[in-house]
C-alpha cells in the first residue's frame, strides 16, 4: 500500500494504535439490544432467536452497570480478541477479586477490594474519590454472592454468543477494515488529538488511573453494533476507544449537513403563518399561487411572498412554472418526512 506521511504530530499521536474485536462487537451489541435506540433488527432477530426472556434476564443481570456498558472493562487484558469462547471462560474463572476489580472499572486493586471482606459499603468508599464509581445500591446484590453473579453474566454471554451472536459476523470484518482505513488516513492528516475529538468530542486525556501511571497507548477499536458514538475506559496506561464503524469522514459529513436541513426545516414550520399555507398547498397542490393564498388568508402579498421564500428556501415546497407564467407550489413531503430520521440520526449517529 502507499505510504502516508503524518503531516501532524501532537503528544498522542504515537500512541494511537487500531484493533479490531470480535468480544467488543459481542459486548456493545448486548449493551445496544438493552438501550433499544438502534440495530432495533437485531435486536428482533435475537428475539426470534432467543426469545423475549433473554433481554429481561439480561436487563435484571447487568443492566444496573450502565446498561451493560461497564462490562466492557472485562476484555481489556485478554489476549486474543476474537476468541470469544476463550473470553467467557477467562471471566467464568476470575477469583472473586480480581472479577470485582474490573466490574467496578478497575478503579481500585483487587488487593485492595479483598480488603473490604465482601463489604459493599466500604468498597464504595475506597472508590470514592472517582466521580463515576457504582453505588452502593449497585453493589450490594452483587457483593451477597459474587461467584453467583459471575456465573449468570457468563452463562448469559455464552448463552448469547452460541445460540445467536456467531451468526450474525457476516461483513463486520470488512465494515472494521474500512473503518480503520478511513481513521488511518484521518490520523495521518490530522493528527491524534483530531482523532481523539473527532471519536470521543474532546482532544482532552483523562487523569491517568493510577495517578502515577503514564499513558502508553491509545486503542481504537471500531465496532458496528453500537448505540452512541463511542465509549472510552481507560487505567493503567491504556486508553481505549470503542467507536461506531459506520461513523466515516463522509457520513459525519452527511449528518452535520442533515442536521442544518432539519433546522431549516423546523424554522419554517415554526410559525402560524407558513404553517397555514403550508397546509393549503398540501391539500391543493397545483392550485393555489400568491396571491390566492394572499386573498384566501387575508394577508398581505408581500407577507405570503416572504412566508413562499422561507418554505420554499428550506425545501419544504418547490416551485411550478406554467405557460402563462403563473407560478404555483408543490409540498415537497420528503422534506417532512425525514425530518424524524435526520434528527435521531443526529442524535443517536
Amino acid at each position: 500500500m502507499p505510504v502516508e506521511i503524518i503531516e501532524t504530530t501532537d503528544s498522542i499521536t504515537a500512541l494511537m494504535q487500531f484493533r479490531t474485536s470480535t468480544i467488543y462487537e459481542m459486548l456493545v451489541s448486548l449493551n445496544t439490544i438493552l438501550l433499544g435506540q438502534r440495530h432495533t433488527d437485531l435486536t428482533g432477530r435475537m428475539r426470534q432467536t432467543l426469545g423475549d426472556s433473554f433481554i429481561e434476564e439480561l436487563s435484571q443481570a447487568s443492566g444496573r452497570f450502565w446498561h451493560g456498558g461497564a462490562l466492557l472493562e472485562f476484555a481489556v487484558d485478554y489476549p486474543d480478541h476474537h476468541d470469544v469462547p476463550g473470553f467467557i471462560e477467562y471471566v467464568r474463572q476470575m477469583d472473586e477479586n480480581t472479577f470485582l476489580f474490573y466490574l467496578t472499572g478497575r478503579i481500585i486493586p483487587a488487593k485492595q477490594i479483598a480488603a473490604t471482606h465482601g463489604d459493599p459499603a466500604l468498597l464504595v468508599e475506597a472508590m470514592s474519590y472517582y466521580p463515576h464509581h457504582p453505588d452502593e445500591a449497585t453493589m450490594r446484590p452483587v457483593m451477597e454472592d459474587v461467584r453467583a453473579f459471575q456465573t449468570r453474566i457468563t452463562g448469559l454471554w455464552e448463552r448469547y454468543w452460541t445460540g445467536f451472536f456467531q451468526y450474525e459476523l457476516a461483513g463486520l470484518p470488512e465494515r472494521w477494515a474500512d473503518a480503520i482505513a478511513d481513521k488511518e488516513h484521518f490520523l495521518a492528516r490530522e493528527g491524534g488529538r483530531a482523532l481523539l475529538e473527532l471519536l470521543t468530542t474532546s482532544d482532552k486525556m483523562p487523569d491517568p488511573l493510577p495517578p502515577n501511571q503514564p499513558w502508553t497507548e491509545i486503542v481504537c477499536v471500531p465496532v458496528y453494533f453500537i448505540s452512541s458514538r463511542s465509549y472510552r475506559f481507560f487505567g493503567y496506561g491504556n486508553n481505549t476507544v470503542i467507536f461506531d464503524s459506520e461513523r466515516t469522514e463522509e457520513r459525519i459529513r452527511l449528518i452535520n449537513q442533515n442536521k442544518e436541513e432539519a433546522l431549516n426545516v423546523a424554522k419554517a414550520l415554526g410559525d402560524s403563518t407558513r404553517l397555514s399555507i403550508l397546509q393549503l398547498i398540501a391539500q391543493g397542490e397545483h392550485h393555489w399561487h400568491g396571491k390566492r393564498l394572499a386573498e384566501k388568508l387575508d394577508l398581505s402579498p408581500s407577507a405570503v411572498s416572504r412566508a413562499l421564500a422561507q418554505l420554499r428556501d428550506s425545501g419544504l415546497i418547490a416551485e411550478e412554472h406554467h405557460d402563462n407564467q403563473t407560478v404555483t407550489y408543490r409540498l415537497v413531503r420528503e422534506s417532512i418526512t425525514s425530518l424524524p430520521g435526520k434528527i435521531l440520526e443526529y442524535l443517536f449517529g
